[in-house]
């Protein structure tokens, strides 16, 4: 059953600290007002700005792009980082949309494919998880999805309180639940009961629960998760992948059913994952979340890659 949904207190978040996160919410609730092409065109110069002030977060992007992708020049590795910093800019907007924006307006902007893939399993009594990976198109391609079909959503908590507040408040506008990922007896009871299961498992959340397998040629670690609900639970894992083009309209592409999954072996099922998720980064490598320390945590006695 969906979960009562959170009380937001305004008056929690009333003081001083908070005031720099209020402004930027204000800005991006008032930006969605705007013609979606000049919010892309914002969020592309946010990025650009962004670039040149992270110095951190480009030295992570530049990395992540150069183990990645070894056969392109270092011009042409720059210009994946200088494009992943303005899909980030453009996620901001893309966000407010997701949270703010028309359901009409959603639509309108989205084409939804394979939601036949998550009709199948459910008919046969079973849950669904619905994968997919951090790319820059991931809060809105959510919400369009949500106007096909009804699901609840995973995700890691913010460390700022008041975002953490508004995301949990505005998805569980969107969704039928927000659960924490380390909830994990509630995730697999909703997912026994039916619900379709958002996840994405391309982060590197340390070596518990996780494996060494290969992502874009480097040893990666690899979170199991998405194995072991699906043995606990008996549920279908579909994956789905978002891709926005420059016109600002949105593809989603819904695939069928992982088969033979989840298999004996939760290295085979984790390298699986992977090359899924690595053939549609290589589609699109500039939507993707390149800016997340994917490869921090290495085998033992393996050097810092960062």
């Amino acid at each position: 059953m969906p979960h009562k949904a959170s009380r937001f207190h305004f008056i929690s978040f009333l003081a001083p600290q908070h005031w720099p996160t209020w402004f930027g919410l204000a800005v991006l609730r008032i930006a969605i007002l705007l013609p979606f092409k000049w919010q892309l065109i914002l969020g592309q110069k946010i990025g650009q700005l962004l670039y040149r002030l992270m110095e951190q977060r480009r030295h992570i992007a530049s990395t992540n792009v150069r183990l990645c992708f070894p056969e392109l020049s270092d011009n042409e590795q720059d210009v994946i980082v200088r494009k992943t910093f303005e899909n980030n800019g453009i996620a901001l907007f893309e966000m407010a949309m997701a949270w703010w924006g028309s359901k009409r307006r959603l639509k309108n902007m989205s084409k939804v494919t394979g939601l036949e893939h998550i009709h199948e399993i459910l008919a046969e009594g079973r849950g669904v998880i619905l994968l997919s990976a951090h790319f820059s198109t991931l809060e809105i391609s959510g919400a369009m999805i949500a106007l096909h079909q009804p699901f609840q959503v995973i995700y890691k908590r913010a460390k700022n309180p008041l975002f953490e507040a508004m995301v949990k408040k505005a998805r569980e506008r969107n969704f039928i639940n927000a659960i924490d990922t380390y909830d994990v007896r509630r995730i697999a009871s909703t997912i026994k009961e039916g619900l379709v299961t958002w996840y994405a498992m391309d982060q590197d959340f340390g070596a518990a629960r996780s494996v060494f397998v290969p992502f874009m040629g480097v040893n990666t670690c690899t979170l199991t998760t998405p194995s072991r609900y699906a043995r606990m639970t008996h549920a279908a894992v579909v994956p789905y992948f978002p891709v926005r083009d420059d016109n600002g309209q949105y593809q989603i592409n819904i695939l069928p059913a992982l088969e033979n999954f989840p298999s004996e072996s939760l290295e085979k099922d984790a390298a699986q994952i992977n090359a899924l998720i690595e053939k549609h980064v290589r589609q699109t490598p500039e939507q993707y979340f390149w800016l997340h320390r994917r490869f921090k945590t290495r085998p033992d006695g393996e050097a810092s890659l960062y």
